[in-house]
């Protein structure tokens, strides 16, 4: 990914590629096993307001992505806060769906494609 001007991160930070978050399950892949710290119970997931995803292969660090839902594109209504986690990435797939992830207390899709007009959450990653 090569950061632009449209790029909403702050300096030394870039929006995520297509497949940053495929680490979130076991093989990478949508609607595989999670791999998140006891956050795929449903009570765990409120208390947490989402995902603890595993950071590394000992398992021994996690991240928090907050189930934060999204903005309607076509009146700024926020939707589905504390129940799904939709995050951005910098990566489109036509002139009206871009990549993201999306997320529920029970399944986890990395690749996800929705309307880019949504208000989704962006969690930049560190410029290498």
């Amino acid at each position: 990914v090569v950061k632009t001007v449209y790029d909403p991160s702050p300096v030394g930070f870039k929006m995520p590629a297509s497949n940053a978050f495929t680490g979130f399950t076991t093989n990478g892949q949508n609607g595989a096993p999670m791999n998140v710290d006891g956050t795929n119970n449903w009570q765990t997931y409120i208390n947490n307001f989402g995902h603890n995803f595993w950071t590394n292969g000992s398992k021994t660090a996690t991240i928090n992505f907050p189930a934060s839902g999204y903005r309607l594109y076509d009146d700024g209504s926020l939707h589905f806060v504390g129940d799904y986690g939709y995050y951005w990435s910098a990566v489109p797939s036509d002139t009206y769906y871009s990549c993201n992830l999306h997320f529920y207390y029970s399944y986890m899709i990395p690749v996800y494609y929705d309307h880019r007009s949504h208000g989704f959450a962006a969690r930049p990653v560190a410029d290498n």
